[in-house]
C-alpha cells in the first residue's frame, strides 16, 4: 500500500527534507513489520492469542521481547524524532517554527495512517481473514491512531513553544503587553540553579542518580527535556511541561530496567 503523503499547501522549503525523514521513518517501521511476519522464526511463537494482542496495544515499554517491536511504540518514538528534528532545523536556520511543524504533523499523521492500513493487511494475510471485511479490526486502528494524533498534536505545540526561544530560559521576567509576553531569556546554567533552588538538586547530582544511563546522548537529551520541561512549567505552558516530564520519566524507566535486564510482561 505505501506510505500517504499528506500536506496543507503551500509547501515550505522544508517539505523535501521533512518527507524524506517521514520516509525513512516508514522504512524503518515496515522492518519491524515484516519481523512480525516471520514471528514464529524469530521467537517460535505462533502469530496468535497473547501476540497478536501485544501487536495491538499501545504500550510504550515494558518486558518481554515482543515489546520493542510493537508499531504503536515505534510510532510514538518517530514522532518524537522527526518533531525534534523539524525544530532543530528551524533552530539551526532561524525560522520561525509554526508553519514548517504544522506540515510535518500532516506528513505524521499520514504515516499513522499507513502504518495501522499495513498492519490490518498484515493480520489478515497470516490468519487468512478475508479482504472484504473491511471492519476487521476497525476499533483498535481508530482508538491507536487517535491516541497517537493527539501526542502527535501535543508534542507539536511543545515544539513550537520551544521554537520560538522558550528554550534556554528560565524564571524569566514576564510583562504583560496586550496579549503578549516579553521573556527576558537566561543561560541554560541558570536554568539549573533555578532547578537547584526550587527542587534541591543540581545537574551533577541528577547525572549521578541516572548513571545507569550510559549513552552520552540519550544522557544529554534527558538533561535537555527536563530543562525545557521546567522551564514551559515557568511559563505557564503546564500541559507542553507535562509532556516533556512524562516522556523523560518513561525513558529513564526503560533505560533502568534494560540496565537491570529486567523484563516486564
Amino acid at each position: 500500500m505505501g506510505l500517504t503523503i499528506r500536506w496543507n499547501p503551500p509547501r515550505t522549503q522544508l517539505f523535501g527534507l521533512s518527507k524524506e525523514r517521514v520516509r525513512r521513518e516508514y522504512a524503518n517501521i515496515q522492518e519491524e513489520l515484516h519481523w512480525w511476519r516471520l514471528l514464529p522464526q524469530h521467537t517460535g511463537v505462533d502469530f496468535s492469542g497473547s501476540a497478536i494482542d501485544v501487536f495491538w496495544s499501545q504500550k510504550d515499554f515494558g518486558r518481554g521481547g515482543l515489546i520493542p517491536h510493537i508499531p504503536y511504540k515505534l510510532l510514538k518514538e518517530s514522532i518524537t524524532k522527526v518533531m525534534e528534528e523539524t525544530r532543530g532545523t528551524c533552530k539551526d536556520n532561524n525560522l520561525d517554527p509554526d508553519a514548517y511543524i504544522e506540515e510535518v504533523v500532516f506528513l505524521l499523521e499520514g504515516l499513522i495512517d499507513s502504518v495501522y492500513q499495513e498492519m490490518v493487511r498484515l493480520e489478515q494475510n497470516m490468519r487468512k481473514v478475508p479482504r472484504e471485511n473491511t471492519a476487521f479490526r476497525a476499533w483498535e486502528v481508530e482508538s491507536s491512531s487517535d491516541k497517537l494524533k493527539e501526542y502527535l498534536r501535543e508534542r507539536a505545540a511543545a515544539a513550537k513553544l520551544l521554537g520560538k526561544g522558550l528554550e534556554g530560559k528560565a524564571e524569566p521576567e514576564q510583562k504583560a503587553k496586550g496579549s503578549k509576553i516579553m521573556i527576558t531569556a537566561r543561560t541554560s546554567k541558570e536554568n539549573w540553579q533555578a532547578i537547584r533552588s526550587e527542587y534541591d538538586i543540581s545537574k551533577i547530582d541528577f547525572a549521578r542518580k541516572i548513571k545507569f544511563v550510559k549513552d552520552k546522548f540519550k544522557k544529554n537529551v534527558i538533561f535537555r527535556d527536563v530543562e525545557q520541561a521546567f522551564v514551559l512549567s515557568l511559563q505557564g505552558f503546564s500541559k507542553p511541561a507535562l509532556i516533556l516530564a512524562g516522556g523523560v520519566i518513561e525513558e529513564l524507566l526503560r533505560l533502568y530496567l534494560e540496565h537491570k535486564n529486567i523484563k516486564v510482561c
